[in-house]
């Protein structure tokens, strides 16, 4: 039997606070009770990049589902210019810039 991919969201929240992988894993869309103003937030923020509004721009690719088959990753990819090469992650607001950010 194969091993279920992990999410690399999983990771980030592994790495600046464990605790919020359980909370996250009681997560629905119908139960928005354990979710913060800082979470609610957060989840405002990506709407714009899940929905492929944040931009116009036909090289600029939002909301993509990414798989890593090597290390058995799945995530989504928030905003990738194709004609920089940049990859945004979309925040509210960032407080300290930490390595991996930039």
């Amino acid at each position: 039997m194969s091993e279920q991919p992990l999410a690399i969201s999983q990771l980030n929240d592994f790495i600046f606070c464990p605790a919020s992988i359980f909370f996250h894993s009681l997560e629905t869309e119908e139960n928005i009770m354990v979710q913060d103003s800082f979470q609610l937030n957060g989840t405002n923020a990506h709407k714009h990049s899940d929905s492929a509004t944040y931009s116009t721009e036909k090289s600029v690719l939002q909301g993509v589902s990414v798989y890593c088959e090597k290390y058995n990753l799945i995530g989504k990819i928030d905003v990738f210019d194709e004609k920089t090469g940049v990859l945004t992650e979309r925040k509210k607001k960032i407080k300290t810039v930490y390595d991996g950010y930039i």
